[in-house]
Parts: C-alpha cells; sequence; structure tokens
C-alpha cells in the first residue's frame, strides 16, 4: 500500500502550495490528478536519496516520508481557513450537454480500464523498453545492494530515475518484484493524465470543454498503448501536461490580480520531475524558465520557480555528474554538426515526418479539434493573454525537439521511425488542453439552453 501513501504525501504538498484564497474543494479532479503525480515523484525521489546516500545512516526510507509529512501537515493546517468554499467562475456554469459528454467519458474510461488491464496481463513488465530500462534499473535499486551504481552506469544508458525510483519503492516495501507495481504505476500515470486534462479545463472553460478534453484523450488508441506498455512518455506527458496547465491558471490569477506563486512553484516542481522522468524533461526546464522570464520577469516568480525545480534538479545533478554514463545525442557532437544545420534536406524529412506523425499518432484529435472549432464558429483560436505562456511553452518544445533530430549523431531515418511518435505523444495532452481553451467560448456552450420561464402576457387593446 505504499503508493496510497505516496499519493496522501502528494495530496498534503499540492495543498501545502495552493493559493490562499482559492478553494482547492471546487477543482478537486485537478487536485486528486495533481496529487497522484506529485506523491508518485515525492516518494521515488526520498527512495533515491536513500539508496545513494543515506542507507548507511537509515534502516529504511521511511523515515523521510514520515519527516515530510510531519513537515507538511502543518502548512496545509495554516492554510484550510484562508480557502474559500462558495463556488464561482467557469465551473460553476451547467450546459444541457455536460451530463452526456461526462457519461460519455466515464463510459471510455471504463473501456480503456478493461483494456488496460488485458494487455497488462499479457505483458506483465510492458513493452521492451519498459522491460530492459525502467523496470530492469527498479530492480536494481530494489535489490541490488551496494553495486546497483556500477550497473547501471556499466550498460543502462543516462535515462533518469523517477519512474524505476517509484516501482522499486512498492518493490521494496512489498519484498519481491510483483508484476503489480509497474502496471499500477503505468495505470495511474494514464489515467491520471485524463483526469488533469478534465479538471484544467473545467477551472478554465467549464465542465462541458473538460469532458470534452478527456473524451479526445481517452479515445486516442495510441495514448493508452504505450501507457499499458509502460512506457515513460506517459508521466512525460502528464508532467509537460501539469506545467502547462498550472502555468496557464497561474497567468490568469496574475490577470486578475490574485496570487499566483503557488501555481507557479507547482508547475516548476512538475517540469523539475519530467527532467528526473526522461532527458527530454530538461528541455522543458529550459523552455519554463525562458517563457517565465521574458513573460514576467518578477523576483517573487523566479523564487517559485527557483523554489520549485530544486528538489528533482539536485538528485539529477547528482545522478548525470556521480552515476550516469554519457549522453548519447550530446557525447555525439562533433565538426558535423554545422553541416546537418545547413543541409535544407535534413529540414525538409524532419518537417514531413513531423506532418505525418501529427495525424498518426494523433489518430482523430486533429480533425476532431477542427470540427469542434467549425461547431463554435470560430475562424480562428482565440489566445487570450493567459493562454499565451501555456502555447508558446509548447511551441518552443516542438521547435526544440526538431532540431535535437537536426543535429542528432544517430541515423536520421532510423531515429525518426523509432522516436518521434512518443514524441508527440508527450505534447499531445497539453496540445489539446491549448486548442480547447483556445476554441472555446467565454460563456460555454456557444447556443444557450432556451429558457424555461414563460413570455410576459401581451396585452392587445379592445376596439
Amino acid at each position: 500500500m505504499s503508493w496510497v501513501v505516496a499519493i496522501a504525501i502528494g495530496l498534503l504538498a499540492t495543498l501545502a502550495v495552493w493559493p490562499e484564497r482559492d478553494s482547492p474543494w471546487r477543482d478537486w479532479p485537478l487536485m486528486l490528478s495533481l496529487s497522484i503525480g506529485l506523491g508518485l515523484s515525492f516518494t521515488s525521489l526520498t527512495y533515491f536519496l536513500w539508496v545513494a546516500r543515506l542507507r548507511s545512516m537509515l534502516s529504511s526510507p521511511h523515515p523521510l516520508d514520515v519527516g515530510l509529512t510531519i513537515l507538511l501537515i502543518p502548512v496545509v493546517a495554516m492554510r484550510v481557513r484562508s480557502w474559500k468554499t462558495e463556488q464561482s467562475g467557469p465551473d460553476s456554469r451547467r450546459s444541457h450537454g455536460t451530463p452526456l459528454f461526462a457519461a460519455l467519458t466515464m463510459a471510455l474510461a471504463s473501456l480503456d480500464a478493461a483494456a488496460f488491464l488485458v494487455m497488462s496481463r499479457r505483458a506483465p513488465f510492458g513493452g521492451w523498453d519498459a522491460l530492459a530500462t525502467w523496470n530492469l534499473k527498479a530492480r536494481y535499486l530494489a535489490f541490488g545492494g551496494a553495486d546497483w551504481t556500477e550497473v547501471i552506469r556499466c550498460g543502462l544508458a543516462d535515462y533518469p530515475l523517477l519512474l524505476s525510483g517509484a516501482i522499486a519503492r512498492i518493490w521494496y516495501d512489498a519484498g519481491h518484484a510483483s508484476p503489480l507495481a509497474p502496471a499500477l504505476i503505468g495505470a495511474l500515470f494514464t489515467f491520471a493524465t485524463a483526469g488533469l486534462l478534465i479538471g484544467g479545463l473545467r477551472r478554465l472553460r467549464g465542465p462541458m470543454a473538460g469532458w470534452l478534453g478527456g473524451t479526445l484523450l481517452l479515445a486516442t488508441p495510441s495514448f493508452l498503448k504505450h501507457g499499458a506498455r509502460q512506457y515513460a512518455d506517459i508521466p512525460v506527458a502528464f508532467f509537460i501536461l501539469a506545467t502547462v496547465v498550472l502555468l496557464t491558471v497561474s497567468a490568469k490569477q496574475r490577470g486578475e490580480n490574485r496570487s499566483s506563486w503557488g501555481f507557479i512553484a507547482l508547475a516548476a516542481l512538475f517540469a523539475g520531475f519530467a527532467a528526473w522522468t526522461k532527458n527530454e524533461g530538461e528541455l522543458l526546464v529550459a523552455v519554463l524558465a525562458l517563457v517565465l522570464l521574458v513573460g514576467s520577469g518578477r523576483g517573487r516568480h523566479l523564487s517559485a520557480l527557483v523554489a520549485g525545480l530544486t528538489p528533482a534538479l539536485v538528485c539529477l545533478a547528482y545522478f548525470k555528474v556521480a552515476i550516469a554514463p554519457a549522453n548519447d545525442l550530446v557525447a555525439g557532437q562533433d565538426h558535423s554538426t554545422w553541416g546537418k544545420l545547413l543541409d535544407p534536406r535534413r529540414y525538409a524529412m524532419i518537417a514531413e515526418a513531423f506532418a505525418v506523425q501529427a495525424l498518426t499518432a494523433g489518430e482523430a484529435v486533429f480533425p476532431s479539434l477542427a470540427l469542434y472549432g467549425w461547431l463554435n464558429r470560430c475562424a480562428r483560436p482565440r489566445l487570450e493573454p493567459w493562454l499565451r505562456p501555456a502555447a508558446a511553452l509548447l511551441a518552443l518544445m516542438t521547435i526544440g525537439y526538431f532540431f535535437v533530430y537536426v543535429t542528432t549523431p544517430h541515423d536520421l531515418a532510423w531515429h525518426l521511425r523509432t522516436s518521434l511518435d512518443r514524441l508527440v505523444l508527450q505534447l499531445l495532452p497539453g496540445i489539446v488542453f491549448v486548442a480547447i481553451a483556445a476554441l472555446t467560448p467565454e460563456e460555454y456552450p456557444a447556443i444557450a439552453p432556451a429558457s424555461t420561464e414563460s413570455a410576459p402576457a401581451i396585452r392587445v387593446p379592445t376596439p
């Protein structure tokens, strides 16, 4: 049951930085989804700290969890009275179509859960990447003793350890390597991503927009397939979406002259955990810092950025310097890189591959978004000021991924064929969030239901 403890710690951590005078209870889908990712990430981090540095001083990682809980409870207790409990804002609007979309989303979630269970039974330890990388590292973290660093340094690449640490923590507490642990972690991140999309859109654009976003994501087979394969790209997608949602909420808070420090700190925290999951997360950290520096530059916001990034980046720096081997994409750069940057054929090849993957990996998502915009009579997306930082972040992430392929030391065709579909999936939930928020009218639905009030009687004068 260590995963339950992890989620409870995540809930406390989320509440501890939730802004004052902004009730978290009305945003319970958002808060619960954030708590799942945050809790699993924190316990993975504390387990790594215990294995790497504190095993000689502590007999188990449990005192670290207890200490973190003791620190968080008083902070949450002090904030409880400041939270408003009344319902207000977009989430209080109701429309005649909301129950239908809610039922559709729940039905899809049930079908996806059944399909996830079937795929997990067929491949208990996931696909090849999960089996050979994340779950293998988890075995050494849980049962490798003092030699686990040598094994990782010799042949398991420089991938960070969030996912492996979360699995190893459950295995350590259970005493054996049960296949239920990686499957459970995969399921929690997969469905928490859908919940996060629903909760973020529900807060900003109303419940029907939230259910629509959840329906689109849950109806994407490749998203469910990669989640059941236990690939780390789904946790990365969760962290990118969390960063996008919280960055958007914080921008809207600033526009309303309300406190946004907590949301920025949470956004930075999730960006840091993305870097602790896969190397692509390091790009997210750099892009988030750039967006905040250019868009805000306020010292208070920079302090929130530093506070949020510190826990994961400290562990990541130690791992990269003391344990991990050199990164193949960085070590492979040489004088030929300049020639690649000036080769127009590489740009054309990569652009074509991006366009194809946007339609194949995203499947029905992009045509559905186009239809949704047409039905709402939107000639073009309306990027509100509070939505622009998130759109800029996703655009810069896409550009960053593009230039990774431009400069890759590997065969370009092979590199695109074996990885681009997963990079598109990492960005897909965030793109759906920004697109629906931009395409949804301020007052949803576009056509209001007919009023139930009777028209006033018209007195006709008699001759």
